[in-house]
């Protein structure tokens, strides 16, 4: 048996059943969109307890780990649509730098625009944004790539 794979998962939208996956090393993504998918998807989760299924259910997302083999299958079956993109958002200056995590592009939105770049956001968690930790959210690829043209940082 292989090492699992570290990954994050969130409801892909607020109102339904569906999920979206990604691996943080490979950068794999897949997009489960029925319930029973979704719900056998949670089965082959490793560390999946009741404090992260609460979180997950309120629609943020969350790091779990899956055995490689499974992993595997469920990118064949169900792969990204690309539709949306992952964004890891931390504070920057009094504004929010996103990282694209499929790109490592990034936008630093200033002060005067969170409250535009919070709703774009899916996944928003204020709590651990306001107590200074990252966090993991999705954005349409049509609203990230606004933001990119708009506040893209140059790269160091």
């Amino acid at each position: 048996m292989t090492h699992p794979v570290r990954l994050i998962i969130a409801r892909a939208s607020l109102d339904g059943d569906s999920l979206s996956a990604i691996n943080l090393d490979t950068k794999e993504q897949c997009s489960v969109a029925n319930y029973t998918d979704a719900y056998e998807f949670h089965c082959d989760c490793i560390g999946l307890d009741d404090l992260l299924a609460q979180r997950y259910t309120s629609g943020k997302a969350i790091a779990v780990g899956m055995p490689a083999e499974d992993w595997a299958l469920w990118v064949e079956a169900h792969p990204a649509t690309g539709s949306q993109v992952w964004l890891s958002c931390s504070k920057e200056d009094g504004g929010i730098s996103a990282v694209e995590l499929m790109a490592a592009k990034e936008a630093i939105a200033p002060p005067a625009e969170i409250n535009h770049f919070i709703p774009d956001c899916l996944g928003w968690d204020a709590q651990r944004f306001d107590g200074r930790y990252s966090i993991v959210v999705r954005m349409t690829r049509e609203n990230w790539d606004s933001w990119l043209a708009m506040y893209e940082a140059e790269a160091a």
